[in-house]
């Protein structure tokens, strides 16, 4: 086996796919782009880890715990209508960090957040950076993989 692999900045992971063979890199481009959906999944049902706990600590009332839950995924809903455009017109790099932008200060955010209104604000915007993942990931996944027998009409 080669050398572990170590990760500790962006430009490690840039450096990696770029040093790497053409089907290396589209391996990693791949992997990184389904890494980040399993991110967004993960992030969608990670609180009900913690429910118990935010409804003791926030004194929710079940619906206020449903809201809260739910959410995100309306967050995602805006995120992704409006996410296929933007990656079109501003490209998937400023899509992708922009996406990581949301991740990061919704997940600060939202571990800090002093009432139930702040959380809500907090996981609608977690939402909005899960819902622009999805077609900035999807697209590298549909370009980077495979391209022996895309778009042949059946005969």
């Amino acid at each position: 086996m080669g050398q572990p692999i170590v990760l500790r900045s962006r430009q490690d992971v840039v450096d990696l796919v770029n040093k790497g063979t053409i089907g290396q890199t589209r391996f990693w481009i791949v992997l990184i782009a389904i890494g980040g959906t399993f991110i967004d999944a993960y992030d969608m049902t990670s609180l009900g880890i913690g429910a118990i706990q935010l409804r003791e600590e926030f004194h929710l009332t079940a619906g206020e715990l449903g809201t809260i839950t739910a959410s995100m995924a309306i967050g995602a809903l805006f995120g992704a209508l409006f996410g296929g455009y933007y990656v079109d017109k501003v490209g998937r790099l400023r899509m992708f960090l922009l996406d990581l932008f949301f991740f990061v200060i919704s997940a600060i955010g939202a571990a800090l957040a002093p009432n139930y209104y702040v959380l809500i604000i907090f996981r609608v915007l977690m939402g909005v950076g899960v819902g622009l993942d999805f077609p900035v990931a999807l697209s590298f996944v549909a370009e980077y993989t495979a391209t022996a027998g895309k778009a042949k009409c059946p005969s």
